[in-house]
């Protein structure tokens, strides 16, 4: 196996403000490569601290892009986005701005990445993280999206650290479910919004100047997580109503915490490693078809809502991404998904490690639960599929690594 990694700021002129309501900008934005070779086969993970690249067409043209650099098959490069809400999605009237921008980091950073490339071993890695929560709360007016929501959390970091001969480490790549999210929606008392690379961008830069490579985040199964405090969020009054909180600046001292919480996790799982024999690594894209429905129409009145007919909405395609680095296998999934869904997953394999990336090449929706359809939460609501997917997809996901596990 050999390994190479990269890392460019992304630079925004200084005409590109205000925009997508940003005022200004606080933190740096960064592009991170993780190029890996085998059996004369590149193969790449690429993160984006922004939380998205929509219209989606714009995500698969950074993706193409990506593998001419790389010299990696189209289908072997997954482009993952942290989903940092506290970063700005593409700005309607500056489009070209945004892209220019995103594309020349995404040159460099994948330039260093196959510079670097050499001789390299894997490690895995797992330790324990409390900076998530789940978001799921019940009011009277029903369910909706808080900070101490009684759902469950998956509190695993899963960390893969590739060394050089020397033991060196050349990259780090970690999964871990929490949306970094700390800092959305968060007006300073001035009226201003600011750019920040929020917590899991915090983290990286922590771990990396400890570790001295590049880390990259892959947003795990947190379409019902988020950061245990923010910036701004709801809370419930004595009715049982919702009230929003804002902490203004004050959570920046917030994002400084969790953010080197989630810091000295990561460094604790690669210290902890285990060494992998293997050194293979093979990838696969699958597409399941399922029932879809239609999305909560903005004409009505805004959530939480008691009560809701779905719409069903012809069938839809649920792409699956899979690859293996060694025991290790990476899902790779454009929609988020909730907790229950990769628990289910996580405990059929005792021997394979098991970690997720979501908004890996794009965007779709949730993979919502069964209770978030009865409920009316949020990723029930703005699911494109249909009740029963989860149970679809975790099934399917599940033989589908079994055969892969079976071949290679």
């Amino acid at each position: 196996m050999k390994c190479g990694a990269g890392k460019a700021e992304i630079l925004f002129p200084e005409d590109y403000f205000p925009a997508d309501k940003f005022a200004f900008q606080t933190d740096p934005l960064f592009v991170r490569v993780l190029l890996l070779e085998s059996d004369h086969r590149r193969y790449a993970v690429i993160s984006m601290e922004l939380p998205s690249v929509r219209p989606w067409e714009l995500t698969d043209r950074l993706r193409l892009q990506a593998s001419g650099l790389l010299a990696a098959e189209y289908d072997h490069v997954w482009l993952s986005m942290t989903h940092n809400l506290s970063g700005p999605h593409v700005p309607a009237g500056k489009e070209d701005i945004h892209m220019k921008a995103l594309s020349a980091a995404l040159t460099e950073a994948c330039r260093e990445a196959s510079d670097s490339l050499c001789t390299s071993s894997v490690s895995y890695g797992e330790s324990t993280c409390a900076v998530n929560a789940n978001r799921d709360m019940k009011s009277m007016d029903g369910w909706w999206v808080g900070i101490h929501g009684t759902g469950p959390s998956d509190h695993t970091l899963s960390l893969l650290r590739f060394d050089d001969g020397n033991g060196k480490p050349l990259a780090v790549l970690y999964s871990y479910a929490v949306k970094s999210s700390v800092m959305e929606s968060a007006y300073m008392r001035d009226g201003r919004k600011s750019v920040f690379s929020d917590v899991a961008g915090h983290a990286n830069a922590i771990a990396e100047e400890q570790l001295g490579c590049p880390v990259l985040f892959l947003m795990s199964a947190a379409g019902d997580q988020v950061p245990r405090m923010k910036t701004k969020y709801l809370e419930l009054d004595e009715a049982c109503r919702f009230y929003e909180v804002n902490l203004y600046e004050k959570g920046i001292d917030v994002l400084h915490e969790l953010s080197e919480e989630l810091s000295v996790s990561v460094l604790k799982a690669a210290e902890h490693a285990a060494a992998d024999p293997a050194d293979t690594i093979h990838a696969e894209t699958h597409i399941l078809r399922v029932q879809g429905k239609k999305d909560y129409p903005k004409t009505l009145p805004a959530p939480p809502v008691l009560t809701y007919a779905y719409e069903p909405d012809g069938e839809k395609e649920l792409p699956v991404y899979l690859m293996r680095i060694g025991g290790t296998v990476l899902i790779g999934s454009k929609s988020e998904i909730v907790t229950p869904v990769l628990s289910e997953i996580k405990s059929a394999f005792r021997d394979t490690h098991i970690m997720m990336g979501t908004l890996v090449n794009g965007g779709q929706g949730y993979i919502a639960a069964d209770y978030d359809y009865d409920r009316f939460s949020y990723p029930g609501l703005h699911s494109p599929f249909a009740a029963g997917t989860d149970r679809i997809y975790a099934r399917q996901t599940i033989q589908m690594i079994r055969n892969m596990l079976n071949r290679v």
